[in-house]
């Protein structure tokens, strides 16, 4: 007797630089403008990005936030898109419908702060 063929799951990761870029067409920003630094241990990212009316105020503002520490130059982008997601969650009022997404993401960063400082 066969045995019933199993289901393929394939694991699909969203870059944040790409969830961010929906994020902010969502909100009617301006696409994020992304920068690293050379330190110690590899690079540091920074993104920002110009948002209009997301506060109920015409005026627009800035949001900014910077990355944790990675090795490549693309890894400290993407770790900066993923704070300027959870920046703009929080300045701009703006939910996702994924919050599997977010847990996801924290328990990671959470994991690799840790290892770092473990050494």
């Amino acid at each position: 007797m066969e045995e019933p063929a199993q289901e393929q799951r394939r694991l699909m990761q969203i870059r944040s630089k790409t969830l961010l870029s929906e994020v902010l067409r969502g909100i009617g920003a301006n696409e994020a403008r992304y920068s690293c630094r050379a330190v110690a241990d590899g690079y540091v990212g920074f993104a920002e990005a110009t948002v209009y009316g997301a506060r109920g105020v015409g005026e627009p503002f800035v949001v900014r936030a910077q990355g944790i520490s990675a090795i490549r130059p693309c890894d400290a982008e993407e770790s900066a898109a993923h704070a300027l997601i959870s920046v703009i969650k929080k300045e701009c009022s703006v939910e996702f419908d994924d919050t599997n997404w977010f847990d996801m993401n924290h328990y990671h960063v959470e994991t690799e702060r840790l290892k770092r400082a473990l050494g």
